[in-house]
């Protein structure tokens, strides 16, 4: 039952922040700034939990959430690089498919929780 309210926050809370965006009509680099605060935010955040766990919870947490906080870290990257191209749109949407499985490992390991 905890595992699907989880899911089910972890959702609601994607398209809220997909609705917020549209919303704002942000620019192209302004949507890259915004990506890489909300990145740079969830990475501190991560690293204070990391630092304050048991040395099996940090074991299992390296070995599980880094690959994916490096692949979001590459998305960005790419997606950097891409600004102002014709593929831009394309790395954007790299960088949302990696975002939300960042999201979901935060999460799933009590780092981040969401508010009701």
């Amino acid at each position: 039952m905890k595992r699907k309210f989880a899911l089910f926050a972890l959702l609601a809370m994607v398209l809220l922040m997909a609705g917020c965006t549209i919303n704002q009509n942000l620019t192209p680099s302004a949507r890259y700034y915004e990506a890489l605060k909300f990145f740079n935010d969830n990475v501190a955040e991560y690293k204070l939990a990391l630092a304050a766990a048991d040395p099996a919870t940090q074991a299992k947490w390296k070995a599980e959430i880094n690959p994916i906080i490096r692949m979001a870290s590459d998305a960005l990257d790419v997606w950097k690089t891409a600004r102002g191209t014709s593929t831009a749109e394309e790395k954007e949407t790299l960088w949302l498919d990696v975002k939300r499985r960042l999201l979901a490992a935060l999460i799933q390991y009590n780092v981040i929780t969401v508010k009701k």
